[in-house]
């Protein structure tokens, strides 16, 4: 029925059971107890309650996009995540205010119809990014990101 302990008993309901119910192997009060201090908002950090307010999600991008980010976040001195919560929120009002559509193909997944298309805009980003950051582009030591300048205001 499983692995047994030093003294003879069977572990395996033991573990099922802690799995399942949380926290089942322990004492009532220790259960209750568990229970309460896992939601007590008051015993926890300012920095504990800003992380479950944040949306966190996990995204699968080529390579090269994941780069040009990582780069694009370095030179204007900013968080990739802020970054690219940014960019997306640009390129959705972009999809939206247009007719464009964007490349799909079949999903073999069952969870997904369509996967998006990467092959023609990996290229073209790519090529981009290269001539953003040429040698005029590229961030000089001791600025604290942006330009040779030290200005990151690409509206000039």
């Amino acid at each position: 029925m499983g692995k047994k302990d030093q003294r003879g008993l069977s572990r395996a309901p033991v573990c099922a059971g802690r799995q399942a119910q949380g926290y089942s192997g322990l004492d009532p009060d220790v259960k209750t107890w568990a229970a309460s201090a896992a939601r007590n908002r008051a015993a926890r950090s300012k920095r504990q309650v800003k992380d479950d307010k944040r949306i966190r999600i996990k995204l699968d991008i080529p390579e090269p996009i994941k780069d040009a980010l990582t780069a694009t976040a370095i030179d204007l001195g900013a968080s990739v995540s802020q970054l690219a919560g940014w960019l997306i929120a640009d390129a959705l009002l972009t999809y939206y205010a247009s007719d464009e559509p964007i490349p799909l193909t079949p999903s073999r997944s069952p969870a997904i119809k369509c996967n998006v298309d990467f092959t023609q805009i990996v290229p073209a980003l790519t090529k981009a990014a290269r001539a953003y950051f040429s040698a005029d582009q590229t961030p000089q030591a001791g600025t604290e990101g942006g330009t040779k300048e030290g200005t990151v205001d690409k509206t000039q």
